[in-house]
């Protein structure tokens, strides 16, 4: 039985031999592989902002399981990645209350549940079940953290939290998108309360040379915009 996903909601690429699926949530599914891939979920970022003073709910962690319950649902798969950082720093399980780390480590005992290390949570955090690993390679695709300029074959990464400006009905938006150029492919960021870095910055711009497209995430569907169109 086909993965119950809408049309609308989703863009299909052509990357390293796949077809692969950018859904409206951020995440990415691997129909071949059964693999739905995630990045930045930066768990307990709302509690350690709301501990600092900021005027936020730290109720993060809840928000983004329950939009990654609803994909799970969807795409069935039966092997999730967390493209690094899942955490916002080493002790963020450690502030997550009873019911939250039971609530995330049902739903990573679920499935395959991996992780791949990122610059906020560089060792496993063996708490939250699962397995950890560098990144993951998959026939000639890498799955991992941060993207590598000297790749030469395909890899799929997050760690930059990409977002686009475009002028919709003559109003400019920003707005999370996937960076794809059809051998490299950077995911947006999946948490609740994550920033995020413009595409046009050399730090994204200068991995994927002379041009590249923007899915970007709009209310209701998906939006392929030509790097030339971005401002």
């Amino acid at each position: 039985m086909p993965p119950l996903i809408n049309p609308m909601r989703h863009l299909e690429i052509e990357f390293a031999g796949y077809t692969i699926i950018a859904d409206i949530s951020g995440a990415l599914y691997i129909p071949d592989e059964k693999i739905l891939v995630v990045a930045d979920l930066h768990f307990g970022k709302g509690m350690r902002l709301a501990a600092g003073g900021a005027l936020v709910p730290p109720y993060d962690l809840q928000a983004t399981l329950h939009r990654l319950e609803k994909l799970i649902r969807s795409y069935r798969p039966e092997t999730i990645v967390s493209l690094g950082d899942g955490f916002d720093d080493l002790d963020s399980l450690n502030r997550l209350s009873a019911t939250d780390r039971h609530y995330l480590i049902t739903i990573t005992n679920s499935t395959n549940w991996i992780w791949i290390s990122g610059n906020h949570d560089p060792t496993p955090v063996a708490e939250a079940g699962g397995d950890t690993m560098n990144e993951l390679k998959i026939a000639k695709l890498t799955l991992r953290h941060e993207a590598n300029h000297d790749e030469r074959e395909a890899e799929i990464s997050g760690h930059f939290h990409p977002k686009a400006r475009v002028t919709v009905r003559g109003r400019s938006q920003v707005r999370r998108c996937f960076v794809t150029n059809g051998t490299r492919t950077i995911l947006p960021a999946f948490g609740s309360y994550t920033g995020g870095l413009d595409v046009t910055d050399p730090a994204i711009s200068g991995l994927f040379g002379s041009s590249f497209d923007a899915l970007v995430l709009g209310d209701r569907k998906l939006y392929r915009i030509s790097s030339a169109r971005i401002s």
